[in-house]
């Protein structure tokens, strides 16, 4: 663990002679039982208005809760960071040190949720680390919401998969928004892996 309490990514492989894409897909990253699972542990009552750096409007009416409690929500941390171990291995070819805090994200209709284009990745010349690696993990299946679709703004824009469970991993220097949700709940996972800051 590291000063934040979140699982250690150090040592991780790396795999130098690579072609990378700047987006990765894990097909059904997350299990039905999973998923279901890690609903029924969110509290209703720990949602809090998600708040964002520098332009407020970037961000409306977005439902977080920050999942905190490394005890209950220690398989979730376990799963993440194995999945994202791997797509680095095998795609991206990061060095890669800690994830931060696990953040589960409400979009609805009623609120008219979006969040606007944005970067992942802060950079802050007094610290080692900075965010390398960004995922959002689908927790809703495609067939109760509308709009909602997370837009990664690549040299062929990339318009992530809607399937339940399935992991979206993508560099935290790339442009990219959630676009308003206009019926029904998206719930995803969100997350960011660090690497030194070099």
């Amino acid at each position: 663990m590291n000063s934040n309490n979140t699982p250690e990514i150090l040592r991780w492989d790396m795999n130098p002679a690579r072609e990378t894409l700047s987006a990765y897909i894990i097909p059904n990253a997350f299990s039905l039982s999973e998923i279901n699972y890690l609903h029924k542990l969110i509290n209703v009552e720990d949602v809090e208005e998600g708040k964002s750096t520098g332009d407020p409007s970037r961000r409306n009416n977005v439902g977080i809760v920050w999942l905190k409690d490394q005890v209950k929500f220690h398989w979730a941390y376990e799963k993440c960071a194995g999945l994202v171990k791997k797509a680095n291995h095998e795609n991206f070819n990061k060095r890669l040190s800690f994830m931060e805090t696990l953040q589960y994200t409400l979009y609805n209709d009623v609120s008219e949720s979006y969040y606007g284009q944005h970067f992942d990745q802060i950079v802050h010349t007094n610290r080692d680390t900075k965010r390398v690696l960004s995922f959002s993990v689908q927790l809703s299946s495609p067939d109760v919401y509308e709009g909602g679709d997370l837009e990664i703004y690549t040299a062929n824009d990339f318009s992530a998969t809607k399937n339940l469970g399935d992991m979206i991993i993508f560099e935290s220097t790339l442009l990219h928004e959630v676009k308003q949700v206009t019926a029904g709940t998206r719930v995803s996972l969100v997350g960011w892996v660090h690497g030194p800051n070099i």
